[in-house]
């Protein structure tokens, strides 16, 4: 009864917002002119861009505009194109240049994916929706008992490959944490070849960066991360697929995400320690408006309204600065150029979790009295709980044979 409420209210607020965008009706909470909600759409006069203004990567994704989403997710995938060039690209399905594989629209054996087909049957006026409702309620009884013992079977044996690719993933980008990672790292393609070694069957290197395979084999002679599926059942490659999707992504926001709140965490501790009854929201004023602009290449500015005690301490200041800013990341640290090479700032997270680590144990070993720096982890830590499946129409159709 309660759910049928809340669905009747959604849809009256759907109705009303149709009708607000046909009539103009819709007014600018920010500008208070019509034709967009908030100063976040570019059609507003408030609206600014700031995708490429450094400090504004720790914003929600709920807070970022749509462009600043498009331009993350093109600086993302910008990288193959760049590599390997559309000129030297030969398609494994119509042998035509100019792309790899049939999934490119330019192949002449191109299949529309069903969002495609929906969109040219429905057109881009139809409105998606969805309606979340349990399992067992829309399998046939002479399919149910079959079907969820293969979901299951197929969502443990997924969760022992992963945890295992992550495992090796995790030792790969901590080996390697003293230079710039390799962006394939962060893709589904090196995700799926990654589990394809845990399967032991041969992956495609072209997805993997050049010195993986050497990396793969010094450390699965020292740890049985192989995996065999007993029993193997039909369709389980698509939700490997999916979950790589789901690992990929984040790794990549492990980074994207949470770089700058993790940098100026640093830098706030440590100018903590300089005084003896700190101001907080003077530090973090201090931390923002110049210590993470100075190392990030942005436009630091000194805060002017401070008291004379924090101007004194200026120059202490710029010393730790100084020591992140020697370390080699790409400049400035924006949104787009954080999405565009995650693994290039691994060097400066995995200086400062090393200073972090000092700083607990010195803690720790003199019995001190003081708060120590939170640790963070370098890359995400693999879990052991049972893995949510994606069961599209292609596993559906396999696990209900």
């Amino acid at each position: 009864m309660f759910k049928q409420k809340i669905y009747d209210i959604l849809k009256k607020v759907r109705d009303i917002k149709k009708i607000e965008e046909q009539q103009n009706m819709i007014k600018c909470k920010d500008c208070n002119e019509t034709g967009h909600r908030t100063k976040r759409s570019r059609v507003c006069n408030l609206y600014q861009d700031d995708t490429q203004e450094v400090g504004t990567s720790r914003k929600p994704k709920g807070k970022q505009s749509e462009n600043t989403k498009r331009l993350k997710k093109v600086a993302k995938y910008s990288h193959a194109a760049a590599e390997e060039g559309p000129s030297q690209s030969v398609c494994s399905s119509c042998s035509l240049p100019g792309h790899n594989s049939a999934r490119s629209k330019a192949c002449l054996n191109y299949k529309p994916s069903k969002a495609e087909e929906l969109q040219a049957l429905l057109g881009d006026n139809a409105t998606s929706c969805t309606r979340k409702i349990k399992l067992e309620t829309i399998i046939r009884e002479q399919y149910k008992q079959a079907m969820l013992s293969k979901i299951q079977t197929v969502s443990e044996q997924v969760r022992n490959i992963m945890i295992r690719a992550q495992l090796f993933v995790n030792y790969y980008i901590i080996s390697h944490s003293n230079s710039a990672v390799d962006k394939k790292v962060f893709t589904q393609n090196f995700w799926y070849a990654i589990t394809q070694l845990v399967l032991q069957r041969a992956p495609n290197q072209k997805s993997l960066p050049s010195d993986c395979l050497e990396s793969w084999t010094s450390f699965s002679s020292r740890f049985n991360v192989t995996y065999t599926m007993v029993p193997k059942v039909e369709g389980y490659s698509h939700c490997v697929s999916a979950a790589c999707v789901t690992t990929a992504t984040t790794y990549n926001n492990n980074i994207v995400e949470c770089f700058e709140a993790r940098l100026k965490a640093y830098i706030l501790y440590n100018i903590k320690k300089k005084f003896e009854e700190p101001d907080s929201t003077i530090l973090r004023k201090i931390v923002h408006q110049y210590c993470y602009q100075h190392i990030c290449g942005g436009s630091p500015e000194w805060p002017e309204d401070i008291p004379e005690l924090y101007n004194e301490k200026k120059q202490e200041i710029d010393e730790i600065c100084q020591e992140l800013i020697i370390i080699d990341i790409p400049r400035p640290v924006t949104l787009q150029s954080l999405a565009a090479s995650p693994g290039s700032y691994i060097p400066m997270l995995a200086t400062l979790l090393q200073k972090n680590e000092q700083e607990n144990i010195r803690i720790a070993t003199n019995r001190l009295d003081e708060t120590p720096p939170r640790l963070f982890p370098l890359s995400p830590i693999p879990s052991t709980k049972w893995r949510f499946i994606d069961v599209n129409a292609n596993a559906l159709a396999a696990f209900s044979r």
